[in-house]
């Protein structure tokens, strides 16, 4: 019986927070000028992408780099407009194995910000860093989402290919 009330609870909260996000008025394509006057500010090098999102490139140590990925696309969830900063781990035509998936689970709980998500498309399976901010955070905040998302993805790549690929 408790298990049955948990299970609703569960998908109660789960319908209310789907129903309280909005997508964004920025279905893409478009670069959103408030990320481009961030990282001017932060006198970072970027490039926009043909989605419009802002693409830089860290260097994480040991003569490695990581993507980085800045969504001009955001969400409203409760009036608080919130954007997704993002870096790949592993992109494969097959979604990673369990040891993997359960690797980057443990690891999300060791974290205070972001968490691991993995987007599938045609054929293709990309395992990411993401971490999501309100749009209206400081620079700092935005630089640090930044460096944290591609710290963490580099040392996946690092620790399960060996390679700086990404």
């Amino acid at each position: 019986m408790k298990r049955a009330a948990l299970v609703a609870l569960v998908v109660v909260f789960a319908v209310a927070l789907a129903a309280a996000q909005k997508p964004s008025k920025n279905k893409g394509g478009k670069a959103d000028p408030r990320v481009e006057k961030q990282l001017k500010a932060l006198e970072l090098k970027y490039e926009v992408d043909k989605d419009g999102d802002y693409r830089l490139i860290y260097e994480v140590g040991e003569e490695r780099s990581q993507v980085v990925f800045v969504n001009s696309v955001t969400n409203t969830v409760r009036e608080i407009e919130v954007r997704e900063i993002w870096s790949p781990a592993l992109v494969g035509e097959e979604p990673p194995g369990a040891d993997v998936m359960k690797k980057v689970l443990d690891d999300s709980q060791q974290r205070t910000i972001g968490g691991w998500q993995l987007m599938s498309g045609d054929k293709s399976y990309v395992l990411n860093y993401a971490v999501k901010i309100p749009v209206d955070s400081t620079d700092k905040l935005l630089s640090a989402a930044a460096i944290v998302a591609a710290h963490t993805a580099d040392a996946l790549e690092k620790d399960v290919t060996g390679k700086d690929d990404l």
